[in-house]
């Protein structure tokens, strides 16, 4: 698993440098042509397929770059009765929160509206209220075991 995320971080690395520097990439790594198995994501939703195509402006074979995304994307996997995937979204939540108090604080709310309260909306309203209570305190002591990168 470790060596099929590895491979996956060098071939977004590569079409973003090609994709930066606009010019057409020669040599793939061939992530794509290996069976594909869900995927964590930024948010701590799993993806059936990062390289499908699925979310909306991404292509087959790309791997998508649509982290925000995930919360209303059909390739999102969500189970509800797992504590270690609901434990993930609870710390996303957690962390989307303290990034809109930051946001308000540093002037920058708009961005953090348009970006990151689409998937707190969705955690808030959605996902979490379909969480069991027994799944959901079960989520909370495995909260402290995840962590969300600084957003901004």
């Amino acid at each position: 698993m470790q060596e099929l995320n590895n491979e996956m971080i060098a071939e977004s690395q590569t079409l973003l440098h090609a994709n930066v520097l606009n010019v057409p990439i020669k040599d793939h790594i061939g992530i794509h042509d290996k069976e594909i198995i869900p995927a964590d994501t930024l948010f701590g939703f799993k993806c059936k397929n990062p390289f499908a195509g699925i979310a909306p402006s991404t292509l087959p074979g790309s791997l998508c770059i649509k982290f925000t995304g995930c919360a209303t994307c059909p390739g999102s996997i969500i189970p509800l009765d797992d504590p270690v995937v609901i434990s993930r979204l609870l710390k996303t939540l957690e962390q989307l929160r303290l990034t809109k108090i930051r946001a308000i604080e540093q002037g920058w709310i708009e961005r953090y509206l348009s970006i990151y309260e689409p998937t707190q909306k969705i955690l808030e309203e959605t996902i979490i209220p379909k969480v069991t209570s027994s799944v959901k305190a079960k989520a909370q002591l495995l909260m402290a075991g995840h962590s969300i990168p600084y957003l901004e």
